[in-house]
This record gives C-alpha cells, sequence and structure tokens, in this order.
C-alpha cells in the first residue's frame, strides 16, 4: 500500500529526471517521492493481471517510459498513467536492460543470453532481438563503454568483454583472468572511464580505462569493506 515500501527484496534501482527513485522489488515497482518520503506503489500488470513479479531492471528512456525487466517478460510503464503494456519479444526471465551507445537500440540480458534489438521506438509493442553472445555464465549486468565495446558482468564468472571491432587489450585480459572466478554483480562507469565492478564476496573492483590500472577493494577488518 502507498506510504510503504511494498516487498524489502530490492533487485534495481534508478532516479527519474526529478530525482524520485524508482526501485524494483519481488513485487514490481515502488516511487520513492524524495520531498514527502513517500513510497508510491506502481504495479506492473499484463492483461492477464499475473505479471506483477521480480523487477530485475529499470531503465527510464523517457520521462513517461520505464523499461522494465522482469521474470515473465519485457514491459513498459508510463508513471503518469500507471499503465503497463507487455512488450513481446520472444524471451523470458530478462536480467538487465541497457541502450546501446547510439541510445537507438536495447541490450537485453536474459539467463546466459546478451541480445540486441532492433530499433526501439516506445509506441512498439513488440520487436525483433539479435543473439549477440551466449555465455556459460548467467549474466548480471552489461556496461556500455563505447560504440564498439561492451562489458558483460557474469555470475561466478568474472567479466567478458565484446568488442567488434578490435581485439582485447592484453590489460583487459589480465582483468578477465583476474576476475575469472568472481561472483558480479554490478557495474558503474563513471564519466572519466572508471569502471567500478562490485562483486558478492570478493570484493571491489576499480578499472580506469583510461591508464589501464586496476585496483582492488578486499573485504577484510582493516578496510571495513
Amino acid at each position: 500500500e502507498n506510504g510503504n515500501l511494498k516487498n524489502n527484496f530490492i533487485s534495481s534501482i534508478v532516479f527519474d529526471a526529478y530525482d524520485n527513485l524508482w526501485i524494483g522489488t519481488l513485487k514490481g515497482i515502488n516511487k520513492y517521492r524524495i520531498r514527502t518520503s513517500i513510497f508510491e506503489y506502481n504495479e506492473v500488470l499484463a492483461p492477464n493481471k499475473i505479471d506483477n513479479d521480480i523487477a530485475n531492471s529499470l531503465l527510464f528512456h523517457s520521462p513517461n517510459n520505464i523499461l522494465v525487466g522482469m521474470i515473465s517478460g519485457l514491459y513498459t510503464h508510463n508513471p503518469k498513467t500507471k499503465k503497463s503494456t507487455k512488450i513481446h519479444t520472444g524471451i523470458t526471465n530478462i536480467k538487465h536492460i541497457s541502450l546501446n551507445y547510439e541510445k537507438n537500440k536495447l541490450l537485453i540480458a536474459s539467463g546466459n543470453n546478451l541480445y540486441e534489438s532492433d530499433l526501439y521506438e516506445a509506441k512498439k509493442n513488440s520487436f525483433k532481438l539479435s543473439k549477440l553472445k551466449t555465455f556459460k555464465r548467467e549474466i548480471t549486468d552489461i556496461a556500455v563503454i563505447n560504440k564498439n565495446e561492451t562489458w558483460v558482468g557474469l555470475w561466478n564468472g568474472g567479466v567478458d568483454i565484446i568488442n567488434i571491432k578490435n581485439e582485447i587489450s592484453k590489460f583487459k585480459k589480465e582483468v578477465i583472468q583476474k576476475l575469472s572466478m568472481s561472483h558480479t554483480s554490478v557495474f558503474l562507469l563513471t564519466e572519466d572511464q572508471n569502471l567500478w565492478i562490485g562483486t558478492r564476496g570478493e570484493g571491489l573492483f576499480k578499472v580506469d580505462l583510461n591508464n589501464e590500472t586496476i585496483q582492488d577493494f578486499i573485504p577484510s577488518k582493516e578496510n571495513g569493506l
């Protein structure tokens, strides 16, 4: 109900243009109004009324269009009208959604598979997907570095790198090897090209893509991580 967080299992978070915090949970999505400190529940339901499940990934495509990746598939949700529409893609168990570098296509992770959509328009309720790659482990996150290169986080598989133009550098191969057994959970790419990589239990890593250095923050009593 409004005023409280609907569910305490948090799977994804994102801010909108008005600095409200949207929270994906085990039971759909919540909007946290910063000014009033109130949680507002938003149902994501298809016409059959049974699809309100885990909101694994949230992506603001525009102020009135949130893309929601759920176990049952991909949805658009309009925060103004509070209406949801299921997008027919042919896949389920969507773990992550990102825009490509040009911001005209979607990159979608489902299980071990990474897909790219055809040109995405908000009014479409279906589009075709092309499979870019199948990995040995489940995909947890996607970081689009530039128009040629995308990093993929893998659960119990570290990271992998897709580059459609250039060979992977020696440094990046060393990063892949260093993290090969890590349970990668999340990426954060900063404007100055530092890629932060969070893991479950193996620590936090900072990859400086400009200077090709990697710094690790390993769990210990000393640094408190």
